[in-house]
């Protein structure tokens, strides 16, 4: 018969789960790496913060949720920040220009081509899972987005390639990184919450963040040398192991999405969280959002 060590006979058990539980590092909370939930006023202002909790494996789940009519959703706030990660400012000057002098001549077909935003669903349900990802960081001040990648997608219609978030965060003697992935379905399923934790992890085995360099280029492109070298200099960081990489993943879907991270998130060995952003229908709420938002926006006159 195995024996109880005499200095643990006096100590009952729940007293010997707290002594070991101190004994184990201290669990990663959501707030370490996405920062409190935003109180100012934003489009995540009428998404419940339902809480932070700690799925089956212990990673670090934020539960939003909206439970009201699908007309009291902020569309008008989120269609704006479709516009602002598909075009500058410029960009949208020089579509207007020219959308009135195809209205005035009529939208030949040879045209057609011209386009600020994604027609083919698919792209357009992660194109909003990656916004409200990279506007969810940027609102809670954990980390800052400093190039909209999405404007520089050669074909709009397809998924563009590399990092779904990448927000950095400088300080006086340190720099750190936030890696996202964001993840869109009209109904949760194991199979995309499975996906979601495949997709961070490969993103934390390939080490240094693929859009470091896409992100530095672009900086560097537009005026801003001194934040492009920021950016690069990461690289060094990282290979003096003073960059601090954390990993963020967004699952955006129905209301059972809750229920599936926390049942089927994996464990991982690095700095992780996961949102889950649940409403009834999501597939309605993108179809609201790009709604003739070329016509309003882009080339298309009709």
């Amino acid at each position: 018969m195995r024996t109880v060590p005499s200095d643990f006979q006096s100590i009952d058990p729940a007293r010997a789960y707290l002594v070991d539980m101190a004994a184990k590092p201290p669990r990663i909370a959501v707030d370490d790496i996405l920062g409190a939930h935003p109180t100012e006023k934003s489009v995540f202002s009428d998404w419940a913060h339902v809480g932070d909790r700690h799925t089956s494996e212990l990673l670090p789940h934020r539960i939003l949720a909206h439970s009201g009519a699908q007309e009291t959703l902020p569309i008008e706030g989120l269609r704006q920040i479709l516009v602002k990660h598909h075009a500058s400012k410029e960009k949208l000057k020089r579509a207007a220009s020219l959308r009135a002098i195809l209205a005035k001549w009529g939208r030949h077909k040879t045209v057609r081509g011209l386009r600020l935003f994604p027609t083919n669903p698919n792209t357009q349900k992660g194109n909003l899972a990656e916004c409200l990802l990279c506007e969810y960081v940027d609102a809670t001040g954990k980390a800052k987005t400093l190039v909209y990648r999405l404007r520089h997608n050669p074909n709009v219609d397809q998924s563009m390639k590399g990092d779904d978030l990448l927000a950095f965060r400088f300080e006086e003697g340190s720099s750190g990184l936030i890696v996202g992935e964001a993840k869109f379905r009209a109904a949760a399923d194991k199979a995309v919450v499975v996906a979601l934790c495949d997709a961070l992890a490969r993103s934390q085995r390939g080490g240094l963040p693929i859009s470091l360099q896409f992100v530095a280029d672009r900086l560097f492109e537009a005026g801003q040398a001194a934040l492009g070298k920021q950016v690069l200099d990461c690289a060094l960081h990282f290979v003096e192991k003073t960059l601090v990489i954390d990993y963020a993943g967004l699952l955006l879907s129905d209301n059972k999405s809750a229920s599936h991270v926390d049942r089927h998130a994996s464990a991982t060995t690095f700095r992780c969280a996961i949102i889950s952003m649940s409403l009834a229908d999501p597939a309605a709420l993108v179809k609201n959002c790009f709604e003739n938002l070329e016509e309003k926006y882009g080339f298309d006159t009709h």
